[in-house]
């Protein structure tokens, strides 16, 4: 155990050391949002004069030391970018976190997880964020305009962590406790998609649509869907839009029947802006948030194949007349997979020009190496059949007039 004293500090200074660490590292605050900054009634500092109990530290070096001290130099090594050093202070602070005042445990903790994810550790930084959520008994009864502000922060900051992990709910939940006053442009819309991307996983996707309307509305608003490499901060909102449309392509069930056309061309609209929005995420450049875009497209496309390769004509057709059916397919779907294609290429380009580490990385060469498989069997298919391109077409259009006959091959 580590030996301490309790021992009377000014706050005032701490307050204002922690405010000058907010805007130093606000430029860079983890892995969704490396650009955005945090809530300027972070500089605002405590009473003048009031005292709080903090506690003496003995370092590993030996030295004695306080909190005091050490948020003082956690702040330092943050603003001066030595992420390690502010690992090790504020490390050194939890380890006596029950001697802390209110406002010094949550500066540690709101600290020591910037140190991490600046740092390239974005789990610690996760986890780190998700110990001080379950431990909010301690909270102050009466907390300070500061102590709220600074809540507030690390709550901002775990909802893209969670987003970053593909914790959907979790991040819904917590980005319901982050009040939407005063918030910047870019935080509304990580809030938004948060609260969207929660409502995804029940299959609301109405309500998600609302949110991420509302988080497009700010984006528009503000230009920023104008700028040639937009906001990491945009990335869930773009892939949330993707998943609605993706999931409302999935739920049109393909029949041979009258309505078969028009279902197919539905399903394939959906797909394409479903293609569209998650285009958008990868026009970002981050390459967690593309690998999964990539991936997603490549579902939708394997997906589709799946479905159109397991329907016949419906009713006592020819053999030839089932035949013609699946080249029609396999034709509309060749035409579609040669976009995806091209667009998995240009994410595994990026990935692999960036160098960035990501768990989707190996998830996205599979998914090309399984839609350029698909595309060259499904040339190959064509190229086989007894079946000009125009007679192809022709059957899809004898489908959608509802004829019962087949077009007889001459």
């Amino acid at each position: 155990m580590i030996p301490f004293r309790r021992k009377t500090v000014a706050r005032g200074a701490v307050a204002i050391l922690f405010a000058g660490l907010f805007g130093a590292c606000s430029r860079s605050s983890g892995p969704l949002d490396p650009s955005s900054r945090v809530i300027e009634e972070a500089a605002q500092k405590g009473p003048t004069g009031s005292e709080v109990i903090s506690a003496q530290i003995i370092t590993d070096g030996g030295r004695a030391t306080d909190a005091h001290e050490l948020l003082d130099a956690l702040s330092r090594a943050l603003g001066e970018e030595r992420f390690q050093d502010a690992q090790e202070q504020g490390q050194l602070l939890l380890r006596v976190e029950d001697q802390l005042s209110a406002e010094e445990r949550l500066d540690a903790y709101l600290g020591l997880g910037i140190a991490q994810d600046r740092g390239g550790a974005p789990q610690d930084a996760l986890e780190t964020f998700l110990h001080w959520q379950k431990s909010q008994s301690r909270a102050p009864a009466e907390a300070t305009r500061r102590y709220r502000v600074q809540k507030e922060e690390l709550q901002l900051r775990l909802v893209r962590l969670l987003l970053f992990f593909e914790r959907y709910e979790s991040a819904g939940e917590t980005a319901a406790l982050v009040s939407l006053e005063l918030r910047r442009p870019l935080e509304l819309v990580t809030l938004y998609s948060a609260k969207g991307l929660a409502l995804v996983q029940t299959n609301d996707l109405g309500p998600a649509m609302r949110y991420f309307a509302r988080g497009r509305r700010v984006v528009e608003e503000n230009g920023y869907h104008q700028l040639s490499v937009p906001p990491i901060d945009l990335a869930p909102l773009y892939f949330g839009r993707g998943e609605v449309a993706r999931l409302q392509s999935k739920a049109i069930s393909l029949q041979p029947d009258v309505h078969f056309l028009a279902d197919l061309e539905r399903r394939c609209e959906l797909l394409l802006r479903a293609q569209g929005e998650y285009s958008q995420v990868m026009r970002i450049g981050n390459a967690h948030w593309s690998a999964m875009s990539g991936v997603r497209v490549g579902e939708l496309y394997s997906d589709l194949h799946r479905e159109l390769m397991k329907i016949t004509p419906s009713g006592s057709h020819s053999t030839d007349r089932q035949e013609l059916f699946r080249a029609a397919m396999r034709l509309r779907y060749s035409i579609l997979l040669k976009k995806a294609v091209t667009m998995m290429k240009s994410t595994v380009a990026m990935i692999a020009r960036t160098g960035e580490k990501t768990p989707w990385r190996q998830r996205a060469l599979d998914a090309l190496t399984q839609l350029e498989d698909a595309q060259i069997a499904e040339e190959a298919a064509l190229s086989r059949l007894p079946f000009s391109r125009d007679e192809l077409q022709e059957i899809l259009d004898d489908m959608a007039r509802g004829a019962e006959q087949p077009k007889e091959q001459s």
